[in-house]
């Protein structure tokens, strides 16, 4: 209930005060962090809605400032979880749509930003998801290309950082999905 109360805060502030853009990025922000919370507890419907008005928020902040990249970062992470929810809906066709427009807006942010390694961090995540939601599919082929080009993103960000545990280990982990 945490949540809730945080954004209905973010709303009475966003209410108050529209052209205050933090209130604006927060209530964003707040939508897509409660989305993972009804995801962890299997309420799919919920973290849907709840994607979807964070989708919303951080479409009219891009739209506003197209340059500030924060604002197409949480565009694009919020499509990606959007396509996990959707893949654990089953709603495959939905689930690959979402995945493809967060693969085009973090595909531009590392090409303006290439050394912000979490936007690659983010595109590798979200090919390896589009992958698993081919393979659902039946679209073998297709998913094997996604997960080619994780891989591929992973094994980057390995060389950019060669100590981060948590990248060795995420590309450790994936290596399977290519053989």
């Amino acid at each position: 209930d945490a949540f809730g109360k945080v954004i209905a805060l973010f709303e009475a502030l966003v209410r108050a005060q529209p052209g205050v853009v933090r209130y604006r990025s927060g209530l964003a922000g707040g939508y897509a962090n409660l989305s993972k919370v009804f995801d962890a507890t299997g309420d799919h419907p919920a973290a849907q809605a709840a994607l979807e008005k964070a989708i919303a928020a951080y479409e009219d902040l891009v739209r506003q400032q197209p340059a500030v990249p924060d604002h197409r970062n949480g565009l694009a992470s919020s499509y990606s979880n959007l396509g996990a929810v959707l893949q654990a809906r089953s709603d495959l066709t939905a689930a690959r749509k979402a995945d493809g427009k967060a693969i085009a807006l973090f595909e531009a942010l590392v090409r303006e930003h290439p050394s912000l390694l979490d936007y690659q961090e983010g595109l590798a995540r979200t090919y390896n998801n589009l992958g698993y939601v081919l393979d659902d599919a039946g679209d073998h082929p297709a998913a094997r290309e996604a997960y080619g080009k994780a891989l591929a993103t992973f094994e980057s960000l390995v060389r950019a950082q060669p100590r981060s545990e948590e990248h060795t280990s995420e590309l450790q982990s994936r290596q399977y999905l290519v053989c």
